[in-house]
């Protein structure tokens, strides 16, 4: 933190990059580095210490100019890091590493430093609102929107109770094996066994020789 020496602000942190703010965007609510941050775009600033320790700071003023205007009440959120040492980097430069289902690694490059952060999302709970919006629109014209939605809280045994209804909804549409086998699945992870085994008892003079086939697979 040093003070800029121009502007209104007189401790500043470094604005991670040149002239105007760098700007970060999330579409979803996420978390870095444990810290929770809700969707928007903000500005990104860094408190870097000789020690290695770094602070993330995420600021509600997305278009000043450099660090001149920094403004400690417009602090949305900090998250603590710290930097590493890296292969030399001309330009400075953001990357994106590590990826798994609910998480990506994000860095700044430049010189022989790296500083890494990690942003999570709340998978379950990011697919779920998009597919109830999902099915506020065309998806839910036809069975297969509701019985995709349904599938994917099964397979992911969250958002049961919603499902059973999607997956109702489908099988109303069009009671067809797929459909059927979908609501079956739902209701047997709600541990509803004795429905389950009705729905089931309609699905299969429904499936073709390879639904069947499939199925049966499953159950060996």
């Amino acid at each position: 933190m040093s003070n800029p020496g121009w502007g209104t602000s007189e401790l500043a942190p470094w604005r991670t990059g040149a002239d105007e703010n760098t700007t970060i965007s999330f579409s979803t609510n996420v978390k870095v580095n444990g810290v929770a941050i809700a969707s928007g775009t903000y500005g990104l600033f860094m408190d870097v210490s000789e020690n290695g320790d770094v602070q993330l700071i995420f600021s509600s003023n997305t278009d000043s100019w450099g660090n001149y205007f920094f403004d400690e009440s417009e602090v949305v959120a900090r998250a603590k890091t710290t930097w590493e040492e890296h292969s030399f980097t001309e330009y400075l430069e953001f990357t994106f590493h590590g990826f798994t289902p609910n998480s990506a690694y994000c860095a700044l490059n430049w010189e022989e430093k790296s500083i890494p952060f990690e942003i999570e999302v709340d998978l379950n709970a990011t697919v779920v609102e998009q597919l109830r919006r999902d099915l506020r629109g065309t998806a839910r014209f036809s069975y297969i929107g509701p019985m995709e939605a349904a599938n994917w809280c099964v397979m992911h045994e969250t958002n049961l109770e919603e499902a059973l209804e999607w997956a109702t909804l489908a099988a109303d549409m069009n009671p067809q094996f797929n459909t059927l086998f979908v609501k079956f699945e739902a209701l047997k992870v709600l541990g509803k066994q004795d429905e389950a085994k009705k729905v089931m008892e309609q699905a299969l003079p429904k499936g073709t020789v390879y639904e069947l086939h499939s199925y049966g697979r499953s159950l060996i």
